[in-house]
């Protein structure tokens, strides 16, 4: 599974609700303590921007994702 699927995954077994961005962080965060137990790191640069507290790229990073209950394409 990837990290965009993961998130998904989280979004849709919350009932699919139309998160803003803070929610689709925390899911992020979620997402990224999944991978973590697992020792698994699908997305090495969110990451590693996250643990240097990047907000600017870890915000541009989601914003890319598309997520389509935040910024589809």
């Amino acid at each position: 599974m990837d990290f965009k699927s993961k998130v998904t995954e989280l979004w849709k077994k919350s009932g699919s609700p139309t998160w803003d961005f803070e929610e689709t962080l925390k899911a992020c965060l979620d997402a990224d303590e999944f991978f973590k137990a697992r020792h698994e790191n699908p997305a090495k640069v969110f990451r590693k921007e996250l643990n240097n507290n990047n907000d600017v790229y870890v915000r541009q990073w989601i914003m890319g994702c598309h997520f389509e209950w935040l910024n589809p394409r």
